[in-house]
């Protein structure tokens, strides 16, 4: 399935008018970019690059994850997966409750139409880590290689027992990491990204980036990437736009 991104760009500068400036980033649409998925493993994001005028506070991509567990172990098409239809929100809500409240939240703020104001606070309400990947036995925020210029990435979840989930953008390839909120601890403690009974083991201080469940047998993620930048030491985002759901390997 193929979806049609396009970055429409607006800037608001009143301080002529002795009016805070106000900053945005360009939006995930009207620009030639896109998402293609395969099955429930597979995605390929051809990411804009960001107009230059932009360059003076945008900082590139960043992705934002969160695991789902579930009871549900049937394959499912991108298509089953994303988008408003009733069947879509059926599966959703069947393979966790969860994964449909925050596709619905996140909706509104990934709507062009809606005037709703997107910050990192999006996110960590719904608890939504940041992506990270591992580059020589340190692990590094995925905007690392989610520059202004954009370029081609492939995310790969191949159903295969201890096929290690990767990225790639362009010519280079890394395993793909979880995040570690401080203070908090990931199982397994590798971060990779793997189905597992350590998944389960969910409180306040461990695996914060996991909706658990009381019985399961398997484990999706949900992603969107999102422009963002800094300027007067505040973080500034672009609409998100969601990437796709996908299903964890097992060991």
């Amino acid at each position: 399935m193929k979806k049609i991104v396009t970055l429409v760009i607006i800037t608001l500068a009143l301080s002529n008018c002795g009016i805070e400036e106000f900053y945005f980033l360009p939006q995930l649409e009207d620009m030639g970019g896109w998402v293609q998925t395969q099955l429930d493993s597979t995605a390929e994001i051809r990411v804009p690059p960001i107009p230059s005028q932009f360059n003076s506070y945008s900082m590139g991509y960043k992705i934002f994850y969160r695991i789902y567990l579930s009871d549900n172990t049937g394959l499912f098409h991108s298509e089953d997966l994303s988008g408003s239809s009733p069947s879509s929100s059926d599966n959703r809500y069947n393979i966790n409750h969860d994964l449909s409240s925050d596709y619905s939240v996140l909706a509104r703020y990934e709507d062009r139409t809606s005037s709703l104001q997107m910050s990192e606070s999006v996110f960590s309400n719904r608890n939504y880590y940041e992506l990270y990947y591992e580059n020589n036995n340190s692990f590094v925020s995925i905007n690392n290689k989610l520059t202004n210029s954009g370029g081609t990435v492939n995310i790969r979840f191949n159903n295969t027992t201890n096929d290690t989930p990767d990225f790639s953008i362009n010519t280079d390839t890394f395993p793909m990491a979880r995040s570690v909120k401080k203070g908090t601890n990931i199982l397994p403690n590798d971060r990779y990204f793997f189905w597992s009974t350590e998944l389960t083991q969910v409180d306040s201080s461990t695996n914060v980036d996991v909706s658990n469940l009381s019985s399961s047998q398997t484990a999706y993620i949900s992603m969107y990437i999102v422009a963002f930048g800094v300027t007067n030491m505040k973080s500034v985002y672009g609409k998100p736009f969601h990437v796709g759901i996908f299903k964890l390997p097992s060991r």
